[in-house]
């Protein structure tokens, strides 16, 4: 949930047509903390932002060509998301 928001605000920063919704993601950051927390994970949020933002940057051409294909086909199978992941 964390990397929705990330992967948005790099998008915006590579895009400047893009604007990232980070009002509308609240609620799942919400979310994700209480779990984390019921789970007794760590919660420190700029921490665990700070990695998904690494690990979208290292990857960054594989979430390109997924929004690409959800963007043409309008959804995916699971299965197609993940080979377009594991993809070198």
């Amino acid at each position: 949930m964390l990397a929705g928001i990330e992967g948005e605000i790099i998008a915006e920063e590579q895009n400047t047509t893009l604007r990232a919704d980070v009002d509308r993601s609240e609620p799942d950051i919400c979310f994700a903390v209480e779990k984390l927390e019921a789970a007794k994970v760590a919660t420190d949020l700029d921490v665990l932002r700070g990695e998904a933002r690494e690990r979208l940057e290292a990857n960054w051409s594989k979430v390109e060509r997924l929004a690409q294909q959800l963007i043409a086909q309008g959804a995916l199978p699971a299965v197609d998301v993940v080979d377009l992941l594991n993809e070198a």
